[in-house]
């Protein structure tokens, strides 16, 4: 087939097959290039606001735990008394920031992560009431009894700065 051809139809056919790759290679790195545009969009709008929402959970965390150590360390003395409001106005932001990840999964139907929400969401809440236990027990009975509740409180304390992190790690950092 080759052999009979002119010279210049040769080169034209060289040159052709030339430009079809050319443009391929164009359309492929076209379509890379706008999934590139897709993902990272997605990370600012999506991934790096919800990494933020992790973030201030941990902080809400970190929050309750202060006013109500602050709370029992002072007895609840006179304008040193709001501890429990400040805990409980951390525990609603808490609540908050969870069902931006809540309202996303059930969008996304993502069972799992449903899941593994409300076991975090139960962890907050019992870490959450122990330590309102253990602030109470300081105001009324005094430093021994506080101190007895305490240690029922800290393996609330460790159990869901550990859940918090590996919610952020995990989920939101990769």
């Amino acid at each position: 087939m080759f052999k009979n051809m002119k010279l210049g139809t040769k080169i034209g056919f060289g040159f052709g097959i030339l430009l079809v790759f050319i443009v391929a290679i164009g359309v492929w790195n076209f379509i890379s290039s706008n999934s590139n545009v897709e993902k990272a969009t997605h990370a600012k709008e999506e991934s790096v606001v919800f990494a933020n929402y992790a973030t201030e959970m941990k902080l809400a965390v970190i929050q309750v735990q202060q006013w109500l150590t602050d709370i029992s360390a002072t007895r609840g003395a006179e304008g040193l008394d709001d501890g429990f409001k400040k805990a409980e106005d951390n525990a609603k932001r808490f609540k908050e920031l969870s069902n931006h990840f809540r309202k996303m999964y059930q969008e996304e139907n993502d069972q799992q992560n449903l899941n593994q929400l409300e076991k975090l969401e139960k962890g907050f809440d019992e870490y959450h009431s122990m330590g309102k236990k253990m602030a109470e027990a300081y105001i009324k009975s005094g430093h021994v009894e506080g101190n007895k509740v305490m240690k029922q409180f800290d393996p609330y304390a460790e159990k869901i700065a550990t859940d918090i992190e590996e919610f952020k790690k995990i989920r939101w950092m990769n």
